[in-house]
């Protein structure tokens, strides 16, 4: 009998469960695995896609140094270009627009401009009077008056045949009159 309790106690004996300690370590292990995976993966393409790649060095001209360095920019000047008035049948009552045009170009091309002003001053009203003319009503709306802007600024390019002379083109008085 003494051997079968031995055995019975060792059939009722529950069986060794896992140690909690090891399990820990697996699943810390694996985490931390897993972390320094991405890391090199993203090491990798951070490395890869977003550093600059590097430039060669250009030299300069004789002596090394860049004669136009260090001097001012030459600073555009603003010349009046036109006043006139022109009218727009274009809505459901006639519009007058009095306008004052006036143009920004470099300071060193100040005197071409001027000239091609005196030269060309009935072709430049005209011009811009169709414009006006020819235009949208909408267009004398806008707060900033982009499309008339550059309009203008096409024409007078057109005009002196130089589309770079004029940088800019401002009008800074415009009037508008309902004809009865």
């Amino acid at each position: 009998m003494a051997e079968n309790d031995a055995v019975e106690q060792l059939d009722e004996a529950p069986p060794p469960k896992p140690s909690k300690g090891r399990g820990r370590l697996v699943v810390i292990g694996a985490v931390l695995g897993i972390m320094v995976l991405e890391a090199l993966v993203i090491f990798v393409l951070v490395k890869s896609y977003v550093a600059p790649t590097p430039q060669d060095a250009q030299a300069m001209g004789p002596g090394g140094l860049d004669a136009a360095a260090g001097q001012k920019a030459v600073q555009p000047v603003e010349v009046e270009v036109v006043q006139f008035r022109a009218q727009n049948e274009k809505s459901q009552r006639v519009m007058i627009y009095d306008l004052t045009i006036f143009a920004v170009v470099g300071a060193d091309k100040k005197e071409k401009f001027q000239e091609l002003l005196e030269q060309r001053r009935g072709t430049i009203r005209d011009r811009f009077t169709r414009i006006v003319r020819a235009s949208d009503p909408a267009r004398f709306l806008e707060p900033d008056l982009a499309t008339l802007r550059e309009h203008f600024r096409n024409e007078l390019g057109e005009i002196a045949d130089d589309r770079e002379l004029i940088q800019e083109v401002l009008i800074p008085a415009i009037m508008t009159y309902a004809e009865g």
